[in-house]
């Protein structure tokens, strides 16, 4: 679920130089079924009896020479920081998480310069229950 979510998040921003990052998902594009929060879509894909959940979502793009390697820990710290995220990763009550981090390089031709560049965007998302 974490994985489907962090392609999602790739696939949303593939063409451009921004990461837009949110909980809501599109399933289907032709008939537009969605899921706005992370609790429906536990229930879609888990099909899950737990009576918790959380998630937390970040998003990367890195202009140089940033080393995917990097990307871990950096994605934690900026969950450490944020008093809410922090929040969801350190709960007693959760027993189950699943976290992904997908990674795509791409080229993007800049209208500042005439000359294309590297992208590296990443966007992780861990979900966790009970």
């Amino acid at each position: 679920m974490a994985e489907h979510h962090s392609r999602y998040l790739i696939l949303l921003n593939y063409d451009s130089l921004k990461t837009t990052v949110s909980h809501f998902e599109r399933l289907d594009l032709e008939d537009f079924v969605e899921i706005d929060n992370p609790v429906d879509r536990f229930q879609h894909y888990e099909n899950s009896s737990a009576d918790a959940w959380g998630e937390t979502v970040s998003g990367v793009a890195k202009i140089s020479n940033y080393m995917a390697s990097d990307l871990p820990e950096a994605i934690l710290d900026g969950w450490k920081k944020s008093p809410k995220h922090n929040k969801i990763v350190l709960k007693k009550d959760f027993q189950y998480a699943g976290c992904s981090i997908v990674v795509v390089i791409k080229e993007y031709y800049s209208w500042a310069t005439p000359k294309k560049i590297k992208c590296l965007k990443a966007f992780a998302t861990l979900d966790v229950c009970n």
